[in-house]
């Protein structure tokens, strides 16, 4: 088998599903773009929060392992696609609520001015109105006395300062009435990167082999693999058959395993292939080992 290859992705698509694997270590994310389905492989535990049946722009290296193509470790972040109607809407809100206060102050500009002083009706009204204040008329018995008319209240002025505060009033408001997930967008997941090892680990240096202890189990056995990268050799993957998902994971300095899958005097033929695989990029593998075909006893 060939050592995988990697291109570079980027789309967007919608959550479908997703899931933990190998023991909770990885979480697989698969998301729909447009007509297919794209698989992601994430070593970040918040991976597992992101909630499904929402946009996503997902970025990052399409690596393959065997037959299986995925994304290995995406940048993932949501889009924002609520925010920017609710936005207009509080917008239009405003606009409408600052052109009623404005016309609000010209009805009480045009109803609030001081009325004119209408002049007496009668001959001695007129006489003593006209009459200068240095010289008052003196009161005869005829002369009927004037009221002196009440000062006007002044006019009531408002100002653009209270306008303001009163469309701000207003908004808010209309805001509150809002549901608070439109309101407030959703902050964007993002799944932080992995530190880069660009070393593999090397080819296992052995052919497999398995030896029959008794009838229902078989050790296998392998060389050693080493990776001169940042964080070094992770460990081994061990396959059965020809699958490609491995039957058990081991350390880096673990050389053997006993497999009791086989079933006893079955006569049954079963082969064992091992994978080296990085510590930090698990998806970075060694080339496969040579199949040891083996036949249990029938």
């Amino acid at each position: 088998m060939e050592q995988g290859t990697s291109t570079t992705a980027s789309f967007t698509g919608t959550l479908l599903r997703r899931e933990h694997t190998l023991g909770e270590r990885f979480v697989q994310l698969v998301f729909r773009e447009e007509n297919r389905d794209v698989l992601c492989v994430s070593t970040n535990p918040r991976a597992a929060t992101l909630p499904i049946g929402q946009d996503y722009r997902v970025q990052g290296v399409f690596k393959q392992h065997g037959t299986r193509e995925f994304i290995y470790d995406p940048k993932v972040a949501l889009l924002k696609k609520h925010w920017r109607p609710i936005r207009r809407v509080m917008f239009v809100v405003i606009v409408v609520t600052c052109v009623a206060g404005l016309g609000s102050v010209g009805y009480m500009e045009q109803h609030s001015t001081t009325p004119k002083k209408s002049l007496p009706s009668t001959p001695a009204q007129h006489a003593v109105f006209n009459t200068p204040p240095s010289t008052p008329a003196a009161p005869t018995a005829a002369t009927t006395p004037t009221s002196t008319p009440a000062p006007a209240s002044a006019p009531a002025v408002v100002t653009t300062k209270q306008v303001s505060k009163s469309a701000t009033k207003a908004a808010a408001a209309v805001t509150a009435t809002l549901p608070s997930s439109s309101v407030s967008p959703s902050a964007p997941a993002v799944v932080p990167d992995v530190p880069a090892d660009l070393s593999t680990p090397t080819d296992v240096a052995a052919v497999v082999t398995g030896d029959i202890n008794n009838p229902d189990s078989i050790t296998v056995t392998w060389g050693t693999s080493t990776d001169t990268g940042t964080a070094g050799l992770g460990g081994y993957y061990i396959f059965q058959n020809g699958n490609s998902t491995p039957i058990a994971t081991v350390g880096p300095g673990t050389t053997s395993y006993v497999d009791e899958s086989p079933v006893a005097g079955s006569g049954a033929a079963y082969s064992y292939t091992v994978e080296a695989y990085d510590a930090t990029n698990t998806a970075d593998v060694s080339a496969i080992s040579a199949a040891s075909p083996i036949v249990t006893a029938p």
